[in-house]
């Protein structure tokens, strides 16, 4: 399965570019909100797939729950794991570095599968929903944060990035974190629906704050972009231009 290679080396960068940063907190904020129902019920067997430095893995331990981790970059891996360690929650967590297609048949199905800014860093995109939905169980819930390319390309449009439009928007090799292969969620919803899945909630994740030209301000009033973010994320108008689509699926043959 051809991916993005992994990030060791760059487990710095993405602390201070992405999981410290405004647009950092919105992401987690959507996910926390959308995901508090599970956060607070009976404990869970939970698979975070691309788990990195284990934000929400670690988010859910403290709930009580029992967290698999798997990640292709030992350095991220081994970070999350030192972190466990350091809050007394290594015990409910285990820590595999693998893939997903290569993750150990004997862990098993979970009640949540949590993948998270993954996807579009895998090219054969339905093969990888395909994997998730199988580790899976009967009443299992998969929780999907895909970079969304739809808004990538309104956000090259609005630039006046006219030229690398129209080229196909092909990747620029200097930006490692700028992901290689954008999700189009018209086809995610198809690929979903071939697994026998179905959406129980779509949030959208930065929904205005790539778009405010003033970086400053976002900085000093990042309360109030919070709130805004969390406010307009659940209204489906937004979701074309959202940064970032987070779903919530179940089997759809549930009751």
């Amino acid at each position: 399965m051809k991916s993005k290679p992994n990030f060791n080396g760059a487990t710095e960068k993405f602390s201070r570019c992405i999981y410290d940063s405004a647009k950092g907190k919105v992401r987690l904020a959507v996910l926390k909100r959308d995901l508090a129902e599970l956060h607070g019920g009976r404990p869970l067997r939970i698979l975070d797939v691309g788990a990195g430095m284990g934000q929400m893995a670690l988010w859910f331990a403290q709930a009580g729950h029992h967290i698999s981790l798997c990640d292709v970059s030992e350095e991220m891996l081994t970070q999350a794991e030192n972190t466990a360690k350091e809050q007394g929650l290594a015990q409910q967590m285990v820590f595999c570095h693998s893939s997903l297609a290569d993750l150990p048949a004997e862990l098993g199905t979970f009640d949540l599968v949590i993948c998270h800014a993954v996807l579009e860093w895998i090219e054969p995109q339905a093969q990888f929903i395909e994997l998730l939905s199988q580790r899976l169980n009967s009443q299992g819930h998969l929780s999907l944060m895909a970079f969304n390319r739809k808004a990538l390309l309104f956000n090259h449009l609005v630039a006046g990035n006219f030229e690398y439009v129209q080229g196909g928007m092909q990747r620029r090799s200097r930006q490692r974190l700028t992901p290689n292969w954008p999700v189009d969620p018209d086809l995610l919803q198809g690929w979903l629906q071939q697994q026998g899945l179905e959406i129980e909630r779509l949030s959208g994740v930065r929904i205005f704050s790539d778009y405010v030209r003033d970086k400053e301000l976002l900085q000093l009033d990042e309360k109030r972009v919070l709130e805004l973010e969390l406010e307009q994320s659940s209204d489906l108008d937004w979701l074309p231009v959202a940064r970032y689509l987070h779903y919530l699926v179940r089997h759809s043959d549930l009751p």
